[in-house]
């Protein structure tokens, strides 16, 4: 994992926390990257997956070209449920906000919402386009419900 994976993680986690979820039936989800432990509801319970989590992990990272660090970023965006708390309506509205969100992010230019100047908390980024992998991917663990896009960004995260 380098810089420009980590940098990518946090550009997707940025644009889905600042998104519209208010058409989401089971409510605003807690973006996570793979390399951070979000918010607790409870503070006793720093050990569990805060409520509703979308967690961004970037795969693996190819660079492009020897000279410069753009580099070809896999990234999973992992929408989790639990079937406890979540009905079938709850899930499928959300999942559609979440496919809203990421489709854009395919067409010409449409990378560049990820992008971030200089002076970002974060550091400087630049996604020149995404290409999806597979947005149908999910998988039950226990009792919660996991629902997976995956693509590939072609990005950098220098000055």
């Amino acid at each position: 994992m380098n810089a420009v994976a980590l940098r990518a993680e946090r550009a997707l986690v940025d644009y889905l926390t600042a998104a519209d979820w208010s058409a989401s039936g089971a409510g605003v989800p807690t973006c996570l990257t793979s390399y951070s432990h979000g918010l607790y509801t409870d503070p006793d319970e720093e050990d569990t997956m805060p409520d509703l989590p979308i967690v961004v992990q970037a795969n693996s990272t190819r660079p492009v070209q020897r000279f410069d660090t753009t580099c070809e970023v896999d990234v999973s965006v992992e929408f989790q449920f639990s079937a406890d708390d979540t009905s079938e309506s709850q899930i499928l509205t959300s999942m559609q906000v979440l496919d809203n969100l990421l489709e854009p992010l395919f067409d010409d230019g449409g990378a560049s919402v990820l992008d971030a100047p200089e002076d970002d908390a974060s550091g400087p980024f630049t996604a020149q386009f995404a290409v999806p992998s597979d947005l149908g991917g999910n998988t039950i663990s226990n009792r919660s419900r996991n629902f997976a896009r995956t693509f590939t960004l072609y990005c950098s995260a220098t000055t």
